[in-house]
């Protein structure tokens, strides 16, 4: 079985008023994935925000080299995987991602995608109704598809989020269509907090593990679970059984009422793959499982 490839998303939309430990400018931000990656973690993701205010600043390649820099400067593997955020998939709101491929510390080399169309709303059961009823975040074909060629231009390996079945076959469209290369790079978004997705326990990840099988057998690819709350901790010991990998962290709103530290989430899972019996990943070993080219290769 492949070594197990553990992501921290340590802020993203997370505010410090949920949880102090939640990391907002680049020494912070270093600071925790330092620990993160002693704690066992091969893969990074954070937004660039505001050192005080914790803004987001959507489109600073300088905040995330800062951060990038230092940590490196904090002796972590510059193996290590990491990859930005971006507000919509328009070339305006993109240039970051073409300044940190060429950027000499940072490398980019992958590029997440939110693959086709879902409604994020969280639901509440008891007023019964929805946070923003008028609201969905689609992503057409056409705007995909741009989005793969500038992927592909630049030489980024694309990291295709899924929040329906149905998503996998859109990407299995664009690979026919070839405008996306093997290994594909997926993620399956679940929430307990909006109705969409599979189930958020052991049965959820059997499910798409079984689509998998179903649909990408003869296909080279890699696959992580998530999940928007406590759920991934059952979700990610069956993830793991099953040769999947998993994302973790304070980002993904993890237990805000006991306040852990992104280290400490990371943690869990290292062990909990310690008792199966499966290895963590080395940095160089995630690049490799993700056919990332290594960050000694330089940048083109």
């Amino acid at each position: 079985m492949q070594p197990l490839i553990i992501e921290a998303a340590t802020n993203e939309l997370m505010d410090k008023s949920a949880n102090p430990h939640v990391p907002y400018g680049p020494a912070e931000v270093a600071a925790d994935a330092a620990a993160c990656v002693a704690a066992g973690a091969s893969m990074l993701h954070f937004h660039a925000r505001d050192a005080e205010t914790g803004e987001q600043l959507w489109t600073s390649a300088s905040t995330y080299a800062d951060a990038m820099k230092r940590i490196h400067g904090l002796g972590v593997d510059r193996d290590v995987v990491f990859y930005p955020t971006y507000e919509w998939l328009t070339p305006d709101r993109l240039t970051h991602v073409v300044a940190l491929v060429r950027d000499p510390v940072v490398r980019l080399r992958l590029a997440a995608l939110d693959v086709g169309a879902v409604l994020l709303n969280r639901y509440d059961p008891v007023t019964r109704s929805f946070e923003r009823p008028d609201w969905g975040k689609v992503f057409t074909h056409e705007m995909t598809l741009d989005f793969l060629a500038l992927c592909r231009a630049s030489g980024l390996r694309v990291y295709a989020g899924c929040a329906e079945p149905g998503h996998l076959r859109h990407l299995l469209a664009y690979r026919d269509m070839g405008a996306l290369d093997d290994p594909i790079v997926l993620k399956f978004f679940t929430t307990q907090e909006a109705p969409y997705g599979m189930p958020t326990d052991r049965r959820g990840v059997r499910m798409y593990a079984e689509l998998l099988d179903a649909w990408m057998s003869d296909v080279d690819h890699v696959w992580l679970i998530h999940c928007y709350g406590p759920a991934i901790l059952e979700m990610a010991a069956e993830a793991i059984e099953r040769g999947g990998h998993v994302r973790i962290g304070l980002g993904d709103e993890t237990f805000p009422d006991t306040q852990p530290t992104n280290a400490e989430l990371v943690g869990r899972i290292a062990e909990m793959a310690r008792a199966a019996g499966r290895p963590l990943a080395s940095p160089a070993q995630a690049r490799e499982l993700l056919g990332l080219r290594p960050w000694e290769a330089g940048v083109d």
